[in-house]
Protein backbone atom coordinates (compact mmCIF):
# COMPACT_ATOMS: atom_id res chain seq x y z
CA UNK A 1 0.00 0.00 0.00
CA UNK A 2 1.29 3.38 -0.87
CA UNK A 3 2.17 5.60 2.10
CA UNK A 4 0.08 8.52 0.84
CA UNK A 5 -3.03 6.33 0.52
CA UNK A 6 -2.45 4.99 4.03
CA UNK A 7 -2.19 8.51 5.45
CA UNK A 8 -5.29 9.67 3.58
CA UNK A 9 -7.31 6.78 4.98
CA UNK A 10 -6.13 7.47 8.49
CA UNK A 11 -6.84 11.19 8.12
CA UNK A 12 -10.41 10.39 7.04
CA UNK A 13 -10.94 8.51 10.28
CA UNK A 14 -10.08 11.61 12.33
CA UNK A 15 -12.48 13.99 10.56
CA UNK A 16 -14.90 14.16 13.49
CA UNK A 17 -12.30 15.55 15.89
CA UNK A 18 -12.45 19.20 16.83
CA UNK A 19 -9.62 21.68 17.14
CA UNK A 20 -7.85 21.60 20.50
CA UNK A 21 -9.13 18.13 21.25
CA UNK A 22 -6.49 15.42 21.65
CA UNK A 23 -7.08 13.13 18.71
CA UNK A 24 -6.36 9.46 19.14
CA UNK A 25 -6.41 6.88 16.42
CA UNK A 26 -6.26 3.12 16.98
CA UNK A 27 -4.82 1.27 13.99
CA UNK A 28 -4.55 -2.51 13.53
CA UNK A 29 -2.43 -3.51 10.54
CA UNK A 30 -0.21 -6.19 9.05
CA UNK A 31 3.30 -6.60 10.45
CA UNK A 32 5.99 -4.72 8.51
CA UNK A 33 3.38 -2.94 6.38
CA UNK A 34 4.44 0.68 6.79
CA UNK A 35 7.72 2.53 7.12
CA UNK A 36 9.06 3.23 10.60
CA UNK A 37 8.59 6.96 10.02
CA UNK A 38 4.93 6.80 8.95
CA UNK A 39 3.37 6.98 12.44
CA UNK A 40 5.61 9.77 13.79
CA UNK A 41 5.10 11.74 10.56
CA UNK A 42 1.33 11.32 10.81
CA UNK A 43 1.24 12.29 14.49
CA UNK A 44 3.25 15.43 13.79
CA UNK A 45 1.24 16.46 10.72
CA UNK A 46 -2.21 15.87 12.23
CA UNK A 47 -1.44 16.61 15.89
CA UNK A 48 -2.74 13.19 16.90
CA UNK A 49 -1.64 10.17 18.91
CA UNK A 50 -1.66 6.78 17.22
CA UNK A 51 -1.93 3.45 18.97
CA UNK A 52 -0.56 1.05 16.38
CA UNK A 53 -0.70 -2.72 16.71
CA UNK A 54 0.12 -5.40 14.19
CA UNK A 55 -0.99 -8.92 13.36
CA UNK A 56 0.75 -11.71 11.50
CA UNK A 57 -2.19 -13.42 9.82
CA UNK A 58 -5.66 -12.55 8.61
CA UNK A 59 -7.07 -15.23 10.90
CA UNK A 60 -5.41 -13.58 13.90
CA UNK A 61 -6.88 -10.21 12.92
CA UNK A 62 -10.37 -11.64 12.39
CA UNK A 63 -10.35 -13.45 15.74
CA UNK A 64 -9.44 -10.26 17.58
CA UNK A 65 -11.96 -8.09 15.70
CA UNK A 66 -14.74 -10.67 16.21
CA UNK A 67 -14.41 -10.45 20.00
CA UNK A 68 -16.50 -7.30 19.67
CA UNK A 69 -15.71 -3.77 20.75
CA UNK A 70 -12.08 -4.24 19.71
CA UNK A 71 -11.34 -0.54 19.99
CA UNK A 72 -9.72 -0.31 16.57
CA UNK A 73 -10.68 2.69 14.46
CA UNK A 74 -8.96 1.42 11.33
CA UNK A 75 -8.19 -2.20 10.43
CA UNK A 76 -6.46 -3.38 7.26
CA UNK A 77 -7.84 -6.80 6.29
CA UNK A 78 -6.71 -8.67 3.21
CA UNK A 79 -9.04 -8.48 0.22
CA UNK A 80 -10.35 -12.00 0.74
CA UNK A 81 -11.55 -11.10 4.25
CA UNK A 82 -13.45 -7.92 3.40
CA UNK A 83 -16.68 -9.56 2.19
CA UNK A 84 -16.94 -12.05 5.10
CA UNK A 85 -16.24 -9.22 7.56
CA UNK A 86 -18.83 -7.07 5.83
CA UNK A 87 -21.42 -9.85 6.11
CA UNK A 88 -20.72 -9.96 9.86
CA UNK A 89 -21.09 -6.16 10.06
CA UNK A 90 -17.47 -5.79 11.20
CA UNK A 91 -16.40 -3.16 8.67
CA UNK A 92 -17.69 0.04 7.21
CA UNK A 93 -16.50 2.09 4.28
CA UNK A 94 -14.52 5.22 5.15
Amino acid sequence: MNRRLFLMGIACATVGCTRGQVRRLNVYNWENYIASTTIPDFEREFNARVRYATYGSAEEMLAKVMTGNSGWDVVFPSNSFIQPMRALDLVTRL
